[in-house]
C-alpha cells in the first residue's frame, strides 16, 4: 500500500519545495521514495519498528557528509508524525540510478566497487563522539548457521549443499576467533542503497543511513554481490590493510544474508543477479567465497 501523491505534495509544500511529485521504483522494504520536483527526494517510513531511523539519519548524515562520504545532503527530518503517519526525511537528489536497477553485467561497475571500498575505509576511520554514538545501533553478531538451517528446513538447500556450506563456515569461523574490531558502519550497503552512473560505471552516492551503527567494519562489505568483493577489497586496502579475519567476517555475514534471501526474496524484490546469493545457488556461493579468501591469503 503506497502513500498518496496528495501526502507527498503536502510535505513538499510544508518545506517550500515545488515541482511534480512522482513515486519512485521500490528500493527496499522499509522506506517509500518520492521525487519532489527535479532536485529532492522524500523518503517515508513504512514500518513502525523503523520509526527511529529518521532521527538516526538526522545525526549520521550531516556527520559523514561533512567528512567526505558521498551521501546526498539532508534537507529535512520530521519524526513527530504531525503531517505524515510515519517519520520522513527529505534529501537533495543525487545523480545516477540504483545499482540494483541496472541491466549491465558486474564487470561494468568495477570502478564503483573500488570506490565503495574506499568510502567504507574512510567511514571506518572516523572517530565517533558520545552524542552520536547514543543514536547508533549497538554491535550485533551474525548468524549464518541459523540462516542456513532455516533454508534447509524450508527444503531450499540440498544435503550436499548444506554439507559444503557448513565446511566453509567451519573454516571461516576458525579465522575470526577472538576478533573484536569495531567502527562506525553503514550496515546496509547493498545494490539498492547505491547510486551509480550507468554510463561510466562509477559510484555517485551511498544512501539510506538509517541502520548506521557500531559494528565490525567487515559487515559493510557483506551485502553486495560476492562478485563485487574483490574490487571493494582492493579499494578498501588503498587506505586500510585487511587480513583473512576481516574477509572471513565479511563472508560469514554474507552467508547469513544469502540464505535469508533464498528463503524470503522473489524477483519482485530486485534483479536476481544483484543479490548476495548467486543465481546458480549455494555451491557457487561457496566456490566464490573460497576464491575471495584465497586471494587475500595469498598476499600474506
Amino acid at each position: 500500500m503506497h502513500y498518496s501523491p496528495e501526502l507527498a505534495r503536502r510535505i513538499a509544500q510544508r518545506h517550500g519545495l515545488e515541482g511534480e511529485v512522482t513515486l519512485l521504483p521500490a528500493s527496499g522494504m522499509v522506506n517509500e521514495a518520492w521525487a519532489l520536483g527535479e532536485n529532492h527526494i522524500l523518503r517515508l517510513t513504512h514500518q513502525e519498528e523503523c520509526d527511529g531511523e529518521a532521527d538516526r539519519e538526522a545525526m549520521v548524515v550531516p556527520f559523514v557528509g561533512s567528512r567526505g562520504l558521498r551521501t546526498p545532503a539532508l534537507v529535512a527530518v520530521n519524526s513527530t508524525c504531525d503531517l505524515a503517519p510515519r517519520p520522513y526525511t527529505i534529501y537533495e537528489r543525487a545523480p545516477g540510478i540504483l545499482l540494483g536497477a541496472s541491466d549491465r553485467e558486474h564487470p561494468w561497475f568495477e570502478a564503483a566497487y573500488r570506490e565503495i571500498g574506499r568510502q567504507c575505509a574512510l567511514l571506518h576511520t572516523l572517530e565517533v563522539a558520545d552524542e552520536l554514538r547514543a543514536h547508533l545501533r549497538p554491535p550485533e553478531p551474525t548468524e549464518p548457521r541459523k540462516s542456513l538451517a532455516k533454508a534447509v528446513d524450508a527444503g531450499l538447500v540440498s544435503p550436499g549443499e548444506q554439507a559444503r556450506t557448513e565446511a566453509m563456515l567451519d573454516d571461516l569461523e576458525a579465522l575470526v576467533a577472538g576478533r573484536r574490531d569495531l567502527a562506525l558502519i553503514h550496515w546496509d550497503i547493498h545494490p539498492w542503497n547505491l547510486l551509480v552512473d550507468d554510463e561510466t560505471g562509477g559510484l555517485t552516492a551511498i544512501i539510506d543511513w538509517g541502520d548506521a551503527g557500531i559494528g565490525d567494519p567487515a559487515y559493510d562489505l557483506a551485502s553486495m554481490p560476492i562478485q563485487a568483493l574483490p574490487g571493494m577489497i582492493a579499494g578498501y586496502e588503498e587506505t586500510l590493510r585487511i587480513g583473512p579475519d576481516f574477509v572471513a567476517v565479511c563472508l560469514l555475514a554474507g552467508f547469513a544474508l544469502a540464505f535469508w534471501e533464498i528463503r524470503d526474496l522473489t524477483e519482485e524484490n530486485g534483479k536476481r543477479s544483484w543479490w548476495r546469493m548467486p543465481p546458480e545457488g549455494p555451491d557457487r556461493l561457496v566456490e566464490d567465497a573460497a576464491a575471495v579468501l584465497d586471494g587475500v591469503c595469498s598476499r600474506r
